[in-house]
C-alpha cells in the first residue's frame, strides 16, 4: 500500500475534525464500526482521515471498501491499512455501491514508526559537524515537509522553511555579498565535539541562494592550508568584490608570530577556488598595541566605497580601522582606533543611501548594536540594539545585505541539537528600517524568512494562549512579548510520520515544548531520543470540539497536553472538564 505523506494526513485531519460524530460530508464514505469491520481505500491519493465516533472518513479517488476486521483502537492510521476485499458495501450520501478492487495487504509499520519520507531539520541535524561534502549540492533551509492544514479552520500550520539555514553541520561567523541576483554567505565551520571547551575551526564554506529559501552548498573552497604562513584557527572572515575579483579576508593564527593575524585570498568566482593574494599576512598581532590579548586582531570587515576607496575594520575589545591600497593587499595609511562603547568584536559595515552603518557585537553575552556615519572614516554615532543575546551561546556575528529590495540580517545561534558556544548555526531573518533610516529590532527566530508560526488558543478560555515565560509554559492572555506565544510547528522529532508534530519556540530557536515529569517546560533540544519522544505529539480531533485539536503524547499515549490552573500539564483525560482543558485551536 502506498505510504501517505505527512502533509496529506495532517491536511485530512482538518476535515475529519470538523465533522460531528453523526454526519459526514458529500464526497466522503461512511463505514459503520460494527463487530469485525474495517475500512480500506484505494487510489493514488487516498488518505485516512481518522475516526469520529462510530465512523471513519476518508478521501478517495477510485473506490472505498468496508469489510471484515477491526478498527484500530487508536484511530485509523497509515499503519492500519489492511487487505482489500473483492466486494463490500459502503455508503456515500446514503447510497450503496460495490467495489471490485483487487486484494492486496499491507503490514508496513506500527503506528509509532516513521511512515513518511520527509524529516524535520531539527531531528536530523545532529549529524557530524566536520563533514565537508562535495560542492554544489542543494539543501532546503529547514523541514522538508510540505505545509498542511490546521484542524481548526483549514489554515496551513506546518512550517516548511526556517532557521538555521544549514542543518547538516555547525556553521558560524557569517559574512555575505550579493552578486548577480544571488546572496553568497561565507561561514566558518565549528568542528568541536559535544561538550568541547574551545573553537575547533579549520575551514570556511560557501552557501548561496536566490530567494533565501533554497540554499546551495558550494563546499569548502579554502582552508587554513591556503595560507602557508598560518597554522590554524579558521575564524571569522569577510568577502568583498572589486574589479571583477572576489577578495576573501580571513582571521587565522600566525605560524611564526604570536597571536591572530589577518590575510586575504582572491578568486575570479564567488565560490572559488581561492589562492593567497599576498603570500603573507596583512595584519599581525605585533602591529597593534591597543590591548595585550593575543586575539585582538580578528574579524575583518571590508568596504569598497563608491569612489573606489577601500576600508577595513577589525578587532576584539578595541575597534581598529585602516584604508587599503587599490591592490587590496597593502595598508594605505596608519591604523586608527575607533572608540565605541561596549564594542566587543564582529564589525560589519554597509551603506544605504548616503548613510554608512557599522554593526557590531556589543558587550557580552553579545548583543548586535549599530552606529551610523556620513563617511567610512566616521565619526560614528551609536544608534541602538538590533538583536539581543542568544539564549545559549555567548557570541554573535552578523552580516547585513539587501536582495530583491528586501534587507536581511545573517547571524549565528546555537539552535541545532547539541549546539552551544562552540557548535553554532547560521540563521537569516528580515531586517527593516524606519522612515528616518534607523534600524528596527530584528529578533532571532526559528521561522526565519519563509517559515510560518502559529499560536495555540485555549478552547475554553479563548482569550488565553500557550506561551513560554522564563522557560515555564503557561496559558496566558495579553502575551508580551507577543512572540512568546508563537510556535513553529514541525514534523514530530521522534516520528515524522502522519499526524505527529513538535513545537519549536519562534523567539527561542532550538527550544521546544517538552514534558518533564508531566509538567511542560521550554527546553533546548539536546539530540537525545528521550528528548525527541518527550517533545512529540499526535494531532487528534479536539476532545471537546471536533473543530479544534488535541495533542496526545507520543510516549504516554494515555496522556494529553492540557492546562490546569493555567499551567500546561501532560495528564490523562477523564471527564468533560479535562477534555475542555485538553482542546486547543491552532490559529494565526
Amino acid at each position: 500500500m502506498m505510504r501517505q505523506t505527512l502533509a496529506a494526513l495532517v491536511a485530512s485531519l482538518a476535515v475529519s475534525s470538523a465533522l460531528a460524530a453523526t454526519d459526514y460530508p458529500s464526497g466522503y464514505t461512511k463505514c459503520v464500526q460494527n463487530t469485525g469491520a474495517t475500512c480500506t481505500f484505494s487510489g493514488t491519493r487516498s488518505v485516512a482521515l481518522g475516526k469520529s465516533g462510530s465512523f471513519v472518513y476518508a478521501t478517495f479517488t477510485n473506490s472505498v471498501v468496508c469489510s471484515g476486521g477491526n478498527f484500530p483502537s487508536n484511530g485509523f492510521t497509515t499503519s492500519a491499512w489492511c487487505s482489500y476485499a473483492n466486494t463490500a458495501t459502503s455508503s456515500s450520501g446514503g447510497s450503496s455501491s460495490s467495489s471490485s478492487t483487487s486484494s492486496s495487504s499491507s503490514s508496513s509499520s506500527s503506528s509509532s514508526g516513521s511512515s513518511s519520507s520527509s524529516s524535520s531539520s531539527t531531528s536530523s541535524s545532529s549529524s557530524s559537524s566536520s563533514s565537508s561534502s562535495s560542492s554544489s549540492s542543494s539543501s532546503s533551509s529547514s523541514s522538508s515537509s510540505s505545509s498542511s492544514s490546521s484542524s481548526s479552520g483549514g489554515t496551513s500550520y506546518l512550517s516548511q522553511y526556517g532557521n538555521p539555514v544549514v542543518t547538516n553541520r555547525f556553521t558560524a561567523d557569517p559574512s555575505a555579498i550579493v552578486d548577480n541576483g544571488r546572496v553568497y554567505v561565507y561561514v566558518g565551520v565549528d568542528e568541536a565535539a559535544v561538550g568541547g571547551t574551545d573553537y575547533v575551526m579549520n575551514q570556511w564554506r560557501v552557501y548561496s541562494s536566490a530567494d533565501m529559501k533554497t540554499w546551495t552548498d558550494h563546499g569548502s573552497p579554502m582552508n587554513v592550508s591556503t595560507f602557508s604562513w598560518a597554522k590554524g584557527r579558521a575564524w571569522a572572515s569577510h568577502v568583498v568584490k572589486k574589479d571583477n575579483k572576489y577578495w576573501w579576508y580571513v582571521t587565522v593564527e600566525h605560524k611564526t608570530k604570536s597571536g591572530m593575524a589577518i590575510g586575504v585570498a582572491v578568486s575570479d568566482s564567488p565560490t572559488g577556488p581561492f589562492v593567497d593574494a599576498k603570500g603573507s599576512a596583512i595584519i599581525t598581532n605585533d602591529m597593534t598595541t591597543h590591548t595585550d590579548i593575543w586575539w585582538d586582531d580578528i574579524d575583518p570587515a571590508v568596504l569598497v566605497d563608491s569612489d573606489g576607496s577601500v576600508h577595513m575594520w577589525w578587532g576584539n575589545t578595541v575597534l581598529k580601522y585602516v584604508k587599503l591600497k587599490s591592490n587590496m593587499t597593502e595598508l594605505n595609511g596608519s591604523i586608527q582606533r575607533i572608540n565605541l562603547d561596549w564594542f566587543t568584536e564582529a564589525p560589519f559595515v554597509h551603506q544605504r543611501g548616503s548613510t554608512y552603518y557599522l554593526s557590531y557585537a556589543y558587550n557580552f553575552p553579545e548583543n548586535i548594536a549599530y552606529a551610523t556615519a556620513s563617511s567610512p572614516s566616521g565619526p560614528w554615532t551609536y544608534r541602538g540594539i538590533i538583536q539581543t543575546p542568544n539564549f545559549n551561546v555567548g557570541t554573535n556575528h552578523q552580516a547585513i545585505v539587501e536582495l530583491n529590495g528586501q534587507s536581511f540580517i545573517i547571524y549565528h545561534t546555537a539552535a541545532l541539537p547539541t549546539g552551544g558556544d562552540y557548535r553554532r548555526s547560521v540563521a537569516v531573518d528580515k531586517l527593516s528600517y524606519n522612515s528616518d533610516g534607523t534600524i528596527q529590532p530584528a529578533p532571532q527566530t526559528s521561522t526565519g524568512v519563509h517559515g510560518i508560526s502559529r499560536r495555540l488558543q485555549s478552547n475554553n478560555f479563548s482569550d488565553r494562549y500557550v506561551r513560554h515565560s522564563n522557560f515555564d509554559v503557561l496559558l496566558d492572555p495579553n502575551v508580551t512579548p507577543a512572540l512568546d506565544s508563537r510556535w513553529k510547528i514541525v514534523p514530530g522529532l521522534a516520528n515524522t510520520g502522519p499526524g505527529y508534530v513538535s513545537f519549536e519556540s519562534v523567539n527561542a530557536p532550538g527550544y521546544y515544548l517538552r514534558h518533564v515529569g508531566f509538567d511542560f517546560q521550554l527546553v533546548k533540544h539536546d539530540g537525545s531520543d528521550n528528548f525527541r519522544q518527550d517533545a512529540t505529539f499526535r494531532v487528534v480531533p479536539g476532545l471537546a470540539n471536533n473543530g479544534a485539536s488535541s495533542f496526545q503524547s507520543y510516549n504516554y499515549s494515555d496522556r494529553y497536553i492540557r492546562h490546569a490552573a493555567f499551567s500546561l500539564k501532560l495528564e490523562p483525560v477523564a471527564n468533560d472538564t479535562d477534555r475542555q482543558d485538553a482542546t486547543f485551536r491552532i490559529v494565526e
